[in-house]
């Protein structure tokens, strides 16, 4: 089974599961290309990655990875959701008007956001 793996950046705290996933799947990658100053790790003994320019707007507040959409018809997607990332979202929900399976892997709702966040989260 080919997955896409959809994630903002390659972070250094989830490289061991990262790896377990490569290992178990044949998997495409698609990472934005920063994140401020969090350490990454290297991907290159990945079989397929791709980045795409992250562009911040909004004094820091929202992001866009316009790379994403390449893969708006891959069959199935693992999707890390960040409530601040626009195209994620956007990305998510022209798959699910196709009808592609698509999960997503979020820190899900904290206790302390608005009624929207909850909502958008939800």
């Amino acid at each position: 089974m080919k997955l896409l793996i959809v994630y903002n950046y390659p972070l250094h705290y989830r490289k061991s599961i990262f790896h377990l996933i490569e290992k178990s799947f044949e998997c495409d990658w698609c990472f934005g290309d920063s994140l401020g100053n969090i350490k990454s790790y290297d991907t290159s003994n990945y079989k397929e990655v791709y980045f795409s320019k992250t562009y911040r707007f909004f004094n820091n507040l929202f992001t866009w990875n316009g790379g994403y959409f390449r893969f708006l018809f891959a069959e199935k997607a693992l999707i890390f959701g960040d409530f601040t990332s626009l195209s994620t979202i956007i990305l998510v929900l022209i798959r699910k008007r196709l009808r592609k399976k698509t999960f997503l892997w979020t820190h899900g709702v904290y206790g302390r956001e608005g009624k929207i966040k909850i909502l958008i989260k939800s």
